[in-house]
């Protein structure tokens, strides 16, 4: 693509050398015809040479290039000198010679190509990064849910693995549940408050690398009549929550997490999965953070 670009560049550079050069003889040209209409037809004597090099151009094509025509802007030179009250406008266009034309458009020509060789330059740089970055992601274990007690507690599993090919340094996790009537749609926006105060970490995770996470104590419905509601499927448990990190290149990431309990689901033996996939925007998802999500701004990553 850039090669067309560099291409498209050149070749505008040629055509408008070329119509400048064309529109600069013909404007010039009508512009000295009605001043010597203007002064009586008092035109300037004219030389054996430029009559010769007024018939080359009035008899062959309109079209011309300057360069080695130094005669023709004598003759136009000579004609402003006795107007000195012409438009400046006058004055650039037709003292201007072919090779001033074309040393401007090779100025925009390098200003043009290096804006471009930047450009390709950033592309390349976030393709690098997107390519190379860790991605941490936040999966739940066999078989799910476990239900536990008599009060609507359960047991939720995590494991938060490293899918990119460079190191990231995970700074939270959170994870929460909410019960919904059937059918009923999520919030909009996750609400990621937490249910209580618990110290942030750091854990420093290389490419491939995984921990698991599981907080028994913070996962409740509230009591064994909701949990017998959300096993029946007349309420929907939903979990939902997000791990934040920072990859090796220093942006702070949010990966987002949310399942919803199936009931019924065939678990044997802790063998099976009871959760299923949410698909409702906004909560799972992998995006850069806003500079007041997480509370790792002022905190120095392992990697920075």
């Amino acid at each position: 693509m850039w090669r067309k670009i560099v291409l498209g560049f050149s070749v505008s550079a040629f055509v408008g050398l070329g119509i400048g050069t064309w529109y600069q003889h013909d404007y010039c040209s009508n512009l000295k015809s009605e001043q010597s209409q203007e002064d009586g037809g008092n035109e300037i004597p004219k030389t054996q040479s430029q009559t010769t090099q007024e018939h080359l151009i009035s008899g062959g094509p309109r079209f011309t290039f300057n360069i080695s025509s130094p005669l023709i802007h004598q003759e136009y030179s000579a004609h402003f000198t006795q107007n000195p009250e012409r438009k400046w406008s006058e004055t650039f266009i037709c003292e201007a010679k072919a090779t001033d034309v074309f040393v401007v458009w090779f100025t925009f020509f390098l200003v043009g190509f290096t804006g471009l060789l930047y450009w390709v330059g950033l592309n390349a740089e976030r393709s690098t990064k997107t390519i190379e970055r860790a991605y941490v992601k936040m999966s739940h274990t066999e078989p799910g849910i476990t239900w536990f007690g008599m009060e609507g507690g359960f047991t939720l599993e995590m494991k938060v693995e490293n899918f990119g090919n460079t190191p990231a340094d995970v700074t939270d996790v959170l994870l929460r549940p909410i019960i919904l009537k059937d059918g009923e749609l999520l919030p909009n926006i996750p609400n990621y408050e937490r249910q209580r105060t618990i110290n942030s970490f750091h854990t420093f995770l290389v490419k491939g690398d995984y921990f698991f996470y599981s907080n028994p104590e913070l996962l409740s419905v509230g009591s064994s009549d909701e949990r017998n509601k959300i096993i029946s499927g007349e309420k929907i448990l939903y979990v939902f929550g997000y791990v934040d990190y920072i990859d090796k290149f220093g942006t702070r990431h949010r990966s987002g997490y949310a399942r919803r309990y199936i009931k019924g689901a065939n678990v044997v033996n802790g063998r099976g999965n009871n959760l299923g996939f949410v698909s409702q925007r906004k909560y799972n998802y992998d995006r850069p953070r806003n500079r007041k999500e997480g509370n790792d701004w002022d905190k120095e990553s392992h990697l920075e």
